[in-house]
């Protein structure tokens, strides 16, 4: 049959238009085009309905054909729609508003489920939608609302209503026409879309509330706000959405505000993220129980505290297979929740854990009271809770005689005496103290476990803890621990013997001194007498290559040791660093040296030292490690070559050119210009500047994305932008932005209208070359701070 269509039918308060079954009937509305169009209609309540579309006898073959005809009945049809109508010349009825679509089953639509664009006061609830959206080119979902409009400017009441509906396999197959690209975007279960605005570009001033929702193996997220303001999310579950777009996560919140989120369960689907956060801001995540992701943010503020999310936890669903979300008895997120919006869910806590402390459930479902009494054992790593059978705890490092020890507490949540016994420690691992028998109710108790071996080595094994928990005995989690050697002397003195001694050094070994050590010196032909003196230092260990050397000439001395590589470090006496080197083969002679690296059977031509009074431009060797001398050095790499080049002691100009390269500036005022690449650079001590000139207009695959590991604004760090490279820098050359709209520190990426934004969350710097229009332009990211430090517009200088 042909579906139902309401034009410009507006009822009031108290005199509604209602479409149901006629009472004790149960028709289905098959159609191959919408089910129920309601356009410029209010007061209107849909209820009861059976709406199946003509998706089943679609191919995706034919829909990609049709994703160029928006007016194709057959692809673009939705099950309910409301919208208010126009014609051709932007004039039509008045926008929708006080519309209920309750208790109806929508399925098998190609374009969406249920859709609402330019409506107010709309309430979506104990609806079943599932199967739609899958072949239309507008981009549509399960359940959506699409822009706004202001019927009152009631701030107080919810005014867009979605609460107990199930949504299921909805998603998108088919690229969104507006989009402009041949990706998907759209599919997801629940979507606010840009109602944040009203077509007038008027701000919307209702709130919006998600509520009680089972969404489960839909394309896109699960529940999607975007581009929304004041909405409140609470008691959903949300069960291996992203399908299709698998970066959406279980619960999406985009360029939205003032959005909270609480008592949700997110089952993410397998590496996967469990919600997105992305140029939000003042959005909450707490009191949600999360499971099967690891990548899951609380709030857009990085150091927000006192947030309660369960990570990790199973829920214990009844039969998630059968799509049977209840929870079972053991489940932690019953009485888990928060109870502060009960009177806005309308929900009973019912007390199912039976411990007397009647607290809301978290997720759609809430367990009945339990009237059993059984104990329930949870074990914390400090305020960190260990899952049974699926945790690994590492104990970390120590020495032979040194115990390492851990606490755990045992905590009894249940209703009944928790009683312990028998626990297995693997070997190198010991109780300390005695074991406790029992855990009363609501109490806990602790056991301490120390990892003393006389023997060094790794030792690993299972801690397995007997108890009376039907669901969690034994109680095993997985321990590891490493023992070292004890130490050698804080100073080991060693002395060369004029006649090619090799030195062995073991990652961890400590601090040597070595007297009267044979360096290769600085001609590239040493004589045989040098060569027969030349002496070596072999090093084993993980991180101790080339890449990693660092070399600091300590007054008469030379410091070897390695970045980020503690208690390793030998000191060459009497040495200076011109005559350390390493010389590739020759005609003559096989590759001689000072230095052997971690994996390296010999010597090779892995790092080069220039002299002492030298001035040249460029380094000597692609694709190595070079040290430079003290003097102020204005020296490149070379193109097409990942070169390390180390600064030392003077005011150095150091140009990577092109290639990943590493720019280490030393001590002294240094200016690093990574060239063409995704280049580190590190300034070091001093006042350094990092400059991105191209010589030519910005483009991102010359410019690459650079990592500024040590940026630091109080050692009088610059950021040094040439005008020939961001062209759309308005600012005058000078320090700062002498026009303020130049620069802005935002998380708005792309829709900042500044055009050099830095992202104080990421540490990502970013040219937005095109200010407010839609994408970066012709820009993009050229930076990445480590650590994401403060900088603000004075640490920029703006050159021509």
């Amino acid at each position: 049959m042909k579906g139902v269509t309401l034009f410009n039918l507006n009822g009031s308060p108290d005199k509604w238009t209602t479409i149901k079954a006629y009472p004790g009937a149960t028709p289905t509305i098959t159609t191959t085009g919408s089910g129920i169009n309601i356009l410029s209609s209010s007061y209107v309540r849909i209820e009861g309905l059976d709406i199946e579309g003509n998706r089943e006898n679609i191919t995706l073959e034919y829909a990609l054909q049709e994703k160029d005809n928006l007016n194709n009945p057959l692809t673009n049809s939705n099950g309910i729609a409301v919208n208010a109508w126009k014609n051709a010349e932007g004039v039509g009825g008045t926008n929708p508003h006080h519309i209920v679509i309750t208790g109806n089953t929508i399925r098998n639509f190609p374009g969406g489920g249920i859709a609402f664009s330019n409506s107010d006061y709309i309430t979506v609830e104990k609806n079943i939608v599932s199967g739609n959206a899958w072949y239309s080119a507008h981009g549509n979902q399960g359940i959506t609302s699409l822009h706004s409009f202001n019927f009152d400017n009631n701030t107080t009441d919810y005014r867009m209503i979605f609460r107990d509906n199930i949504v299921y396999d909805n998603q998108s197959l088919v690229p969104w026409k507006a989009g402009g690209t041949d990706k998907i975007t759209e599919g997801h279960g629940i979507m606010l879309d840009t109602t944040e605005i009203t077509r007038d570009n008027l701000a919307y001033t209702g709130k919006a509330l998600i509520a009680n929702n089972i969404t489960y193996n839909n394309g896109g997220g699960g529940i999607e706000v975007f581009k929304a303001t004041n909405v409140d999310i609470i008691n959903n579950t949300a069960y291996q959405n992203g399908r299709v777009l698998t970066g959406a996560g279980e619960i999406g919140v985009l360029y939205s505000e003032n959005v909270r989120a609480y008592n949700n369960i997110l089952y993410a689907s397998d590496n996967q993220n469990a919600n997105s956060i992305k140029y939000a801001t003042n959005v909450t995540f707490d009191r949600n129980l999360v499971y099967n992701s690891n990548l899951f943010q609380a709030s857009d503020n990085l150091n927000a505290t006192g947030l309660q999310n369960l990570l990790g936890q199973d829920p214990l669903f009844v039969d998630a297979d059968k799509k049977n979300f209840a929870l079972k008895p053991e489940s932690v997120a019953i009485d888990g929740g928060s109870n502060a919006f009960n009177s806005i869910t309308k929900k009973t806590p019912q007390d199912g854990d039976g411990n007397g402390s009647i607290v809301i459930d978290i997720g759609a479902y809430e367990a009945p009271r339990s009237s059993s009494k059984t104990p329930e054992i949870q074990v914390l790593n400090g305020t960190v809770n260990i899952i049974d059978g699926n945790t690994a705890i590492n104990f970390g490092e120590t020495l032979v005689g040194e115990a390492l020890s851990k606490t755990f507490t045992i905590k009894n949540t249940g209703i009944a005496v928790l009683n312990l016994s028998n626990l297995q420690l693997p070997d190198g691992f010991s109780l300390v103290g005695t074991l406790p028998t029992s855990v009363a109710v609501n109490a806990s108790t602790t056991i301490s476990v120390a990892l003393n071996p006389t023997t060094s080595g790794s030792y690993s094994g299972s801690f397995s803890l007997n108890n009376n928990d039907i669901n969690e005995s034994p109680f095993d989690f997985a321990i590891s621990g490493t023992v070292r050697p004890a130490p050698v002397p804080e100073i080991q003195v060693l002395n060369g013997t004029n006649s090619n001694d090799t030195f062995i050094i073991q990652r961890g070994d400590g601090n040597y001194s070595i007297t009267n050590f044979g360096g290769v010196g600085t001609s590239s032909n040493p004589s045989a007498a040098v060569v027969a003196k030349i002496d070596t230092l072999q090093f084993i260990g993980t991180e101790l290559t080339a890449r990693n050397l660092q070399l600091t000439q300590n007054g008469n001395n030379l410091e070897v040791s390695f970045g980020n590589v503690a208690n390793t470090k030998v000191t060459l006496q009497n040495f200076k660093l011109e005559n350390l080197d390493n010389l590739a083969a020759s005609t003559a002679r096989s590759a001689i040296g000072n230095i052997i690296f971690d994996g390296e059977a010999s010597v090779s031509k892995s790092f080069d030292v220039i002299a002492a009074n030298s001035t040249q431009t460029y380094i000597s060797t692609a694709n190595t490690v070079t040290f430079l001398n003290d003097l102020n050095n204005n020296i490149s790499g070379f193109y097409s070559s990942n070169d390390v080049i180390n600064g030392q002691g003077g005011n150095d100009t150091i140009n990577g050119s092109g290639g990943d390269d590493l720019l280490r500036g030393g001590n002294g005022n240094d200016l690093l210009i990574g060239g063409q690449g995704n280049d580190t650079l590190v300034g070091g001590i001093g006042a350094d500047s990092f400059l991105y000139d191209t010589n030519s207009i910005f483009n991102s695959t010359v410019v690459g994305i650079d990592t500024i590991a040590d940026f630091n604004r109080s050692s009088g760090d610059k950021i040094v932008l040439d005008k020939t490279t961001f062209t759309a820098i308005t600012s005058v050359v000078g320090t700062g932005f002498s026009n303020a709209s130049d620069f802005q520190i935002s998380s708005l990426g792309a829709l900042s209208n500044a055009v050099i934004v830095y992202d104080r969350m990421t540490g990502q710097l970013l040219y937005n070359q095109n200010g407010s229009a839609a994408g970066f332009g012709s820009g993009g990211q050229f930076a990445q701070l480590t650590g994401a430090p403060n900088v603000t517009a004075s640490d920029f200088i703006i050159q021509a």
